[in-house]
């Protein structure tokens, strides 16, 4: 938050990270965002915090992290870890150490761990080039296409009760298609508006 800078003026700002431009109307164009904040499945998440509690493990010497996109029209998080001198650390560790201070969806789908990272010609971390590493290789494709080849295999309920029972129910299997999930008090207003992204995400609507 920030105090208005004008003479005369009161009024308290907040800053949400988006950049925009004044149209000739006076209306506002976005341009995009200030931060390397995202949204994966309703959420918005800041990929920077998940690089800096990466980077809090004693074995990581630098972290990317990056979007992908899955079969279902949404954003996945990757990432990538470089290892200090002569140290050792699984996959598993670092997404244990994740999810000890990290909210389930913010958690990277997928961590590699690597020797060198690709950089720009300044030097940074190329992030661009590990997106697209990441969305090239055999691993991503196989599981990519499983899911659009059986989401071909499903009609629109099946595909709704599918996400409901694993991205909001964590996994409920015996969710009734005609249930009405408010009154039953299932989710909330928060997660009926993640649900309503992904309809609009998956179906265009």
């Amino acid at each position: 938050y920030y105090h208005a800078p004008f003479p005369g003026y009161k009024e308290t700002f907040y800053r949400t990270g988006d950049l925009v431009q004044m149209t000739e109307d006076g209306d506002y164009k976005y341009i995009g965002r200030k931060d390397r904040q995202i949204k994966t499945r309703g959420y918005r998440v800041e990929l920077d915090e998940i690089e800096t509690i990466l980077v809090s493990h004693k074995q990581v010497e630098e972290a990317a992290v990056f979007t992908i996109p899955d079969a279902e029209g949404s954003t996945l998080i990757s990432a990538a870890v470089t290892l200090k001198d002569n140290q050792n650390v699984a996959e598993s560790e670092l997404m244990t150490h994740l999810k000890n201070r990290l909210p389930r969806y913010a958690v990277p789908k997928k961590i590699d761990i690597t020797e060198n990272f690709p950089r720009t010609t300044s030097g940074k971390i190329d992030r661009r080039a590990l997106q697209q590493q990441a969305v090239s290789s055999n691993e991503y494709w196989w599981r990519h296409q499983s899911v659009d080849k059986e989401r071909e295999k499903l009609d629109t309920k099946e595909l709704l009760r599918r996400y409901i029972s694993q991205q909001l129910l964590d996994g409920r299997k015996n969710l009734d298609v005609e249930e009405n999930l408010l009154t039953s008090g299932m989710i909330d207003s928060h997660g009926i508006m993640r649900l309503l992204v992904y309809i609009e995400e998956t179906f265009g609507l």
